[in-house]
């Protein structure tokens, strides 16, 4: 059986505000949700899966492309 979480239970979960929740969907960021009707749900599964992509090693977008990080040592 799946689990469902709301728009505010997903919050608490993140610990991010609702009104972020909210912007990412508009933006079409975040996890893949759900609409039934008026309400909006987010599969557990979906949130786990955007988290679990979301790890990073560094805080740099994408070191390759800025020529790498500064303090490299090349060889």
């Amino acid at each position: 059986m799946k689990t469902y979480l709301t728009t505010e239970k997903l919050s608490e979960f993140l610990s991010i505000s609702v009104q972020t929740l909210n912007k990412w969907r508009w933006e079409g960021k975040g996890p893949r949700f759900c609409k039934l009707g008026s309400r909006v749900v987010y599969d557990l599964a979906d949130v786990e899966a955007y988290v679990a992509a979301q790890v990073r090693s560094s805080t740099t977008a994408n070191p390759a492309a800025k020529g790498g990080h500064p303090h490299a040592t090349q060889l």
